[in-house]
């Protein structure tokens, strides 16, 4: 037996660290091996915790052909499981995973609403820039007391900020957050007049 079929056996062990371990493991075998017995984990485990560590190796492993499987883990009622999903999809996709990430921005989720803003800002493409921008509308609309990092605004931003010059409604967005600049928290408002304020 290898190292990388003891490794895939180790993945019915009842003990979580055994098992654990082994999953964070085979993320760095690029084979088809490694990448079928994480798919049959995610698909069969019923643990989160497991889950979550078998999406991130498959971000690592992974090919196109695992991203069927995480993008039903996409409807998982687990926040992380979520989140190591799209955190994986952004990893192994393109920018033909766009609906895909706009679905999970519709999401009630604040924290799976800021991954799904992250892989849009990598990979989204046009048909995201409303969706966007109606995420920020809603986002500087109040003040928050939660800071996250990365902000979601400024990831927001960023994406935007590519179609400014051919894009109306990214022009009005913009004007939007200058004005509500005041809900926003320091950093994200310091990234605002830099790059948005001082490009008016």
């Amino acid at each position: 037996m290898n190292k990388e079929t003891e490794l895939i056996s180790k993945l019915k062990s009842k003990d979580y660290e055994i098992r654990n371990d082994a999953i964070e493991a085979l993320g760095e075998y690029k084979t088809e091996e490694a990448e079928n017995a994480l798919i049959e984990f995610i698909v069969t485990s019923k643990d989160p915790f497991d889950i979550v560590t078998a999406n991130v190796s498959l971000g690592k492993c992974g090919t196109q052909g695992c991203i069927p499987y995480l993008i039903k883990l996409l409807l998982h009622p687990n926040q992380d499981v979520r989140c190591s999903a799209i955190h994986s999809l952004g990893i192994l996709g393109n920018s033909t995973l766009t609906p895909v990430f706009i679905n999970a921005l519709n999401h009630r989720c604040p924290v799976t609403k800021a991954y799904a803003v992250s892989a849009i800002k990598k990979h989204g493409d046009e048909t995201a820039i409303l969706p966007i921008s109606d995420y920020i509308k809603k986002y500087v609309s109040k003040k928050r007391k939660i800071q996250a990092d990365p902000s979601p605004l400024i990831e927001a931003l960023k994406f935007l900020i590519n179609f400014v010059n051919s894009n109306e409604e990214v022009k009005k967005t913009f004007s939007y957050v200058i004005k509500k600049e005041n809900n926003v928290f320091r950093n994200e408002k310091h990234w605002i007049q830099n790059h948005i304020q001082k490009g008016n």
